[in-house]
């Protein structure tokens, strides 16, 4: 018996005419595959899109909405420490913007739709708590300098490189970044700026916008949108159809003016031997209004958007909040740069208003302040709090959970006294408190 040998392998890498070949750069960086020009010609498309794209906005709005959400928490123990701590975040927060034109909440949102939207938004600490922002157009290699084309493991023994205006010591470390600004080049120390993105992989340094994968999903949506609203308006006009032979012009231009009398606004004048048909009124179709609401949801998942958001009758209630607690869970993987950034501008605004005596803390040591003072993320609406307290009561009273716990998920400042006093009985001093952004 002959036996054929069969080599078995797996189909995503044998080429094939049926599909698209998806394996075009081979073993190289997701910064060298978006490359300085490609990287602009993705982010003018993902901003084109946001300019006629009305999903596409609901969705940035959605997105920000939620992961541009934190909240400022101070948990020491001394009630007076804390008054002052809250009355100096007051002031810092409406002016931590450089430019002097938003607050810190607006700054956030400002930072959070550069980030996602152009993939990635470099963080400047220009001091006295201001924060400047610096997009990602502007973020590139100096006059003179080339962008290395190597992995961060050849670096070793080699010089500084570049990648895309990020600066890499000879250890594939990021030491500084250049941002252009009307043609002049200025070096940012990375113990000043923070670049804040969304990465997939340990040798990119350059963020990519998640919503550049659905683009093209909602430029489809768009544009089948526009051309069902295109066939309903024509199968909602009036038309007349009239089969009949003239004799003369005179006729023709009087039955004309009879078909106006009676409110025809679409007249058809046809031969005895042609005819013609109406585009049926059922325009859009239940299929194609199915297979719309398809494109939309694939455009949405880009950034883990559930469709229940922006249709709220394609699910029940348990549905919408199953979606939702999910939902939660991945901005929260999304915040947590965020809450790393925040805190290390938290902490060093706090020391240099300290060494300024802009805060007066009695004599209380300023490491234990500032180990109770934080910014929380994302957290579940008040209502949910309400609807499943007994669940909350029932595992507190187990000890599963505890009340600080309860109190971050839902944005509660619920102040741990017992631990406070303890914090307040083992101050450290002050001297290492400086944080690098």
């Amino acid at each position: 018996m002959l036996f054929k040998t069969i080599k078995m392998m797996y189909d995503a890498v044998v080429p094939s005419s049926r599909r698209r070949v998806q394996w075009t750069y081979i073993g190289q960086s997701e910064d060298n595959v978006l490359n300085r020009w490609r990287r602009r010609i993705g982010t003018e498309a993902v901003r084109d899109v946001l300019r006629f794209s009305a999903p596409a906005n609901y969705a940035l709005n959605k997105h920000l909405q939620f992961v541009a959400n934190f909240v400022f928490q101070c948990d020491y123990a001394d009630e007076e420490i804390r008054n002052r701590i809250k009355r100096w975040y007051k002031r810092w927060s409406m002016n931590a913007d450089y430019t002097g034109r938003t607050s810190l909440n607006g700054l956030i949102r400002k930072i959070e739709m550069c980030r996602v939207v152009d993939g990635d938004v470099l963080v400047h600490y220009a001091g006295d708590g201001k924060l400047q922002i610096c997009e990602s157009n502007e973020i590139m290699t100096p006059f003179g300098e080339q962008d290395a084309t190597n992995t961060p493991s050849e670096l070793a023994g080699g010089k500084p490189e570049w990648r895309q205006g990020v600066k890499l010591n000879r250890k594939g470390r990021v030491v500084g970044y250049n941002v252009r600004k009307q043609n002049d080049d200025h070096y940012l120390d990375a113990d000043d700026a923070y670049l804040l993105g969304y990465f997939r992989y340990g040798n990119q340094y350059r963020g990519v916008s998640p919503i550049l994968s659905g683009v093209n999903q909602f430029i489809d949506a768009y544009e089948a949108t526009e051309y069902a609203l295109a066939k309903a308006k024509v199968s909602q006009m009036v038309g007349l159809v009239t089969k009949r032979e003239f004799d003369n012009e005179d006729d023709l231009s009087s039955h004309r003016e009879n078909a106006k009398k009676l409110g025809v606004n679409a007249h058809v004048d046809l031969g005895l031997n042609d005819s013609m048909e109406f585009i049926t009124p059922s325009t859009p179709s239940n299929e194609f209004q199915a297979f719309l609401d398809k494109v939309i949801t694939v455009a949405l998942s880009c950034i883990d958007m559930p469709f229940s958001f922006f249709d709220g009758t394609v699910s029940n209630y348990y549905g919408t909040k199953a979606a939702y607690e999910l939902y939660v869970e991945t901005v929260r993987q999304k915040q947590e740069d965020w809450i790393v950034l925040l805190n290390k501008i938290l902490h060093r605004s706090m020391f240099d208003a300290f060494v300024n005596d802009e805060i007066d803390l009695g004599g209380h040591d300023l490491e234990a302040v500032l180990n109770d003072c934080e910014f929380i993320g994302a957290r579940y609406p008040m209502w949910q709090m309400f609807n499943d307290i007994d669940g909350i009561a029932k595992a507190e009273a187990l000890g599963f959970i505890n009340k600080q716990t309860v109190g971050t998920s839902y944005g509660l400042n619920v102040i741990d006294e017992e631990a406070g006093k303890k914090n307040l009985s083992q101050g450290k001093g002050t001297d290492s408190i400086y944080v690098n952004l």
